[in-house]
């Protein structure tokens, strides 16, 4: 338990780390080309998601549950069946985009100068599935130098292609799709030169392949395209607010909103600090009969991660407002504290979300699909409605509330099939958290900076100290 929780720190603290400057170079590109053209980008940085949840096939899941128990010879052969029906998938639908790009900027709501910009989302798409991967590959093989090579040359290429791009760039320019072009261009150029060195030697996994036989070949796939349907609602989940809103607010406002919520999507890197190995660790202690180690398992990474949540929004709420104004700048700073409840909504998901892993465990993976399927509904509803009624300050609590629902619901399903318990105490923290972050962020509006950094020291020391002596915690389950 103790080699684990020492890799995924390890594993984790590298995400975080090279994760830190992606914010800043967002912010950058934000601030370059102005928020109507990044309200249009954001649409189109949704589109390309899309495109990959439906062409990556469900097999960086595939890898990550059966490439973590079998051997490295085998592990690679998986790998290579991956690339290659990913890279059929993907062409295809990269075709399709071109045939059918004035229709997705009418339905989107993209401006008709920005709607060239699908056929390069396209090109993002197939980076970000080879990423997806290697990503899940190292991972599962528990190949740790190659995935700190894999996340420095992912932060490296994002801080080249955007210094390279922006660096003269007229601010709110006239020239932001062009530049648009050229800043993805750049990062697809470099991903395709540096990516293939990373599986190159025995340490990559191997110099050779064998083939799959064809009833393993088929079992890979298929564990993998059921998945497809749960990463479309995933990604729905994640970026169904910005197709919705493209409809109900102007391209600037939209803009405002979706780079705090790009901001807010960073919160998603907490449970990579504690979960980056928990389904391939999980599967073995599963397979092995070890039920006790595994609720242990449970219970330890929900406390890790609901103590680094507490930790970024006590931040958060004493900085947040400076964080908006050093990234993008003042154009994106909006109205209310979009970015604290926003970022408080997806931290909750990582918390509570740990419960989905149960399904992949007892191979009830359509659950998943069949549980977001609701939460997906609701987000529709409820971003409609708050923007309706109250504009994009009330968009992030009818994402907190369909995060929420969705939560309960999944955990009451999945401990019937593999009872691991929830800690009592972990809802009752939730909402303490997220109310002492709101009071704070109130309350230091008008307070200087100075005091603000001491008491996030201070906060933080607190939360360190108990993030060392948590692997000593015993919470009765």
């Amino acid at each position: 338990m103790r080699d684990f929780f020492r890799k995924n720190t390890f594993i984790g603290g590298v995400e975080i780390l090279f994760r830190l400057p992606l914010i800043f170079t967002a912010g950058y590109l934000a601030r370059s080309v102005g928020p109507d053209a990044y309200g249009n980008w954001a649409v189109v940085i949704v589109y390309y998601g899309f495109m990959a949840s439906v062409a990556g096939l469900g097999l960086s899941v595939s890898i990550s549950r059966l490439a973590a128990v079998a051997p490295a010879v085998r592990a690679r052969a998986y790998l290579g069946v991956a690339f290659r029906s990913t890279g059929v998938a993907l062409l295809a639908a990269a075709a399709l985009t071109l045939v059918f790009q004035p229709w997705l900027g009418d339905v989107l709501g993209v401006t008709t100068k920005f709607r060239h910009l699908f056929a390069f989302s396209s090109l993002l798409a197939m980076a970000t599935v080879a990423e997806q991967l290697l990503d899940a590959y190292f991972k599962a093989q528990e190949r740790l130098t190659r995935f700190v090579f894999l996340v420095l040359a992912r932060t490296a290429i994002e801080i080249i292609a955007v210094l390279a791009t922006f660096h003269n760039a007229q601010v709110g320019g006239p020239q932001a799709e062009s530049l648009l072009a050229t800043y993805v261009l750049w990062v697809v150029a470099m991903k395709v030169l540096v990516y293939p060195w990373l599986l190159a030697g025995r340490r990559g996994g191997g110099r050779g392949n064998i083939p799959l036989p064809p009833a393993e070949r088929k079992e890979f796939l298929r564990y993998g395209l059921p998945m497809v349907p749960t990463a479309l609602l995933a990604w729905f989940i994640a970026q169904g607010d910005r197709l919705v809103l493209s409809h109900q607010i102007d391209k600037s406002s939209l803009g405002i909103y979706a780079f705090s919520a790009s901001l807010a999507a960073n919160m998603v890197y907490i449970g990579y600090a504690v979960y980056p190995l928990l389904l391939p660790r999980a599967s073995r202690l599963y397979e092995e009969g070890n039920i006790e180690e595994l609720k242990t398992l449970f219970r330890r990474s929900q406390q890790l991660t609901f103590l680094l949540l507490s930790m970024v929004m006590l931040c958060l709420a004493l900085f947040g407002r400076e964080v908006l104004l050093w990234t993008a700048g003042e154009k994106f700073i909006g109205e209310g504290l979009i970015l604290l409840v926003l970022a408080f909504a997806i931290g909750m998901d990582q918390v509570l979300g740990i419960h989905q892993y149960l399904f992949h465990l007892t191979k009830r993976a359509k659950w998943i699909f069949w549980l977001n399927l609701p939460q997906g509904i609701i987000l529709l509803l409820a971003v409609w409605l708050s923007a309706a009624v109250g504009g994009i300050r009330w968009v992030p609590w009818g994402v907190l509330v369909g995060v929420l629902i969705s939560n309960t619901i999944r955990y009451e399903v999945a401990r019937r099939f593999l009872p691991i318990p929830r800690p009592d105490y972990l809802m009752t923290a939730l909402a303490g958290l997220l109310a002492a972050a709101w009071a704070m962020a109130w309350a230091v509006q008008d307070i200087a900076l100075g005091p603000r950094i001491a008491v996030a020291a201070g906060l933080s020391a607190v939360i360190f100290i108990l993030l060392s002596s948590a692997r000593r915690w015993n919470v009765a389950a």
